[in-house]
């Protein structure tokens, strides 16, 4: 078995015929590639579906289970992978037809780790959004310290590199985050491959597009602290490279902290808080660095929200101006 592709699925009836089209038009052999669906307790007629395709298709392998969340029914799937390689796919979304023969044979005659895959982004009405910027180039293999890096689903895993790792149903918004970059640390070969590929459906009510509540705040310190205790594990003495790809990882999750859970409302407990956290894990250098951008990020409250409130007061004050200016030009 070459590849395995992990679907979970939720109350997505609408969008899943489309996105099992996609994947059963395809130019390689159904012994070759398997699709694991995962019902995660649809209410829908999901499961439905999925019992007519699994008549269809031998390479199909259905699970159904209770309503358990994203990241178990992903963590059912990698248990039940058998292929080579694996790579994700979610139920709103869908892959170009004929595209995984090209993709697989850049794969196996490169022997990549791992591969980086094309992104388009639609609309809930298939209208084109835009192409999302490439990662790596077709023609350059670099070890995964070295490679640009992007969270799942358009990534091809060799899936010995994911052993061991799981979605973690604590973090929210990020656990797909985590996972890749544990993955691509183990990696020595990753490239990527320009053909189209995946048909992401840009969804206005997506989970994704939230992140400011408690549990997703709580996600993102959850999101920091496994990376740290990875990289303190198995990197007990980074290199220089090695410890900014962490260091980038650790970054994105503080990012998230200061736009969607502190910034927003102003929230003096988790500005406090956050910096304990990251004292408390000798992770106080990315505070400073993050201050070029968010001014007294690493002072005090005080002196940070009266910052904030200076730059609000400053692009009103821009913003009267131009109009003024505008409105004498006429």
């Amino acid at each position: 078995m070459k590849l395995s592709i992990v679907l979970p699925i939720y109350n997505t009836e609408s969008y899943l015929i489309r996105c099992l089209d996609s994947v059963f038009q395809q130019d390689v052999s159904e012994d070759d590639y398997e699709l694991i669906a995962i019902n995660d307790g649809s209410t829908d007629y999901c499961l439905s579906i999925l019992r007519d395709y699994e008549k269809k298709y031998k390479n199909l392998v259905v699970i159904d289970q209770k309503n358990a969340g994203d990241s178990e029914a992903r963590n059912r799937g990698l248990e039940c992978a058998r292929g080579t390689y694996l790579t994700f796919l979610d139920s709103d979304d869908a892959i170009e037809h004929f595209s995984l023969g090209t993709i697989m044979k850049k794969a196996e005659s490169e022997n990549l780790d791992i591969l980086y895959l094309r992104m388009t982004q639609y609309d809930e009405n298939g209208n084109f959004i835009e192409e999302l910027p490439a990662v790596g180039e077709d023609a350059i293999i670099l070890p995964g310290f070295e490679h640009p890096r992007r969270t799942f689903p358009a990534t091809l895993y060799r899936r010995s590199l994911t052993q061991g790792f799981i979605f973690d149903k604590e973090i929210l918004l990020g656990t797909e985050t985590v996972f890749n970059a544990l993955s691509q640390s183990r990696a020595l070969r990753c490239s990527y491959i320009s053909i189209p590929y995946y048909k992401y459906t840009y969804r206005l009510n997506s989970i994704s597009k939230q992140g400011r509540n408690e549990r997703c705040y709580s996600g993102y310190i959850k999101g920091i602290k496994n990376i740290k205790a990875f990289k303190d594990e198995v990197y007990p003495n980074p290199t220089a490279i090695q410890k900014k790809y962490f260091d980038a990882v650790i970054t994105i999750f503080m990012t998230r902290i200061v736009d969607l859970s502190i910034l927003p409302e102003m929230n003096e407990k988790r500005f406090v808080e956050i910096q304990s956290v990251m004292k408390s894990l000798d992770l106080s250098y990315i505070i400073d660095s993050l201050s070029e951008n968010y001014k007294f990020l690493n002072g005090s409250f005080f002196m940070f929200s009266s910052y904030q409130t200076y730059l609000e007061y400053k692009h009103k004050l821009y913003v009267i101006a131009h109009n003024i200016k505008k409105k004498f030009k006429k």
